[in-house]
């Protein structure tokens, strides 16, 4: 198995749709992977809520909401539009011996065409 980069580069960084002191949600992105004409990246998302008690600290959230929400996001705003779902059929839901949150298994789908085609 070959190493790929994580995007954002920087140290503690990760896409962001809110700053940090507020609820939001954030991912980080694995690749680009070469695959034939196409180039593939993986993402892991989550959300985040923001305690006003205890400010800053950050407790997880979601990782659907994030996903479908970056997802719609990127559909509407930028040449990636979603294709589709994957089931990875490794959905854990509800277990608190092996995860803490909702992650259903399913992957987004989301293609850009090339500016050539």
């Amino acid at each position: 198995m070959s190493r790929h980069d994580e995007l954002p580069t920087g140290w503690d960084d990760a896409f962001s749709n809110h700053l940090f002191e507020v609820t939001n949600n954030h991912g980080r992105m694995f690749g680009p992977i070469q695959h034939g004409r196409s180039y593939i990246l993986i993402g892991a998302f989550s959300r985040e809520a923001v305690s006003l008690l205890h400010w800053p600290e950050h407790r997880y959230a979601s990782f659907q909401n994030a996903r479908d929400e970056y997802a719609a996001s990127l559909d509407r705003q930028t040449e990636f539009k979603l294709t589709g779902h994957l089931n990875m059929h490794n959905a854990i839901i509800d277990d608190p011996y092996v995860t803490t949150g909702d992650h259903d298994g399913k992957a987004v789908i989301l293609c850009a065409r090339d500016s050539k085609s």
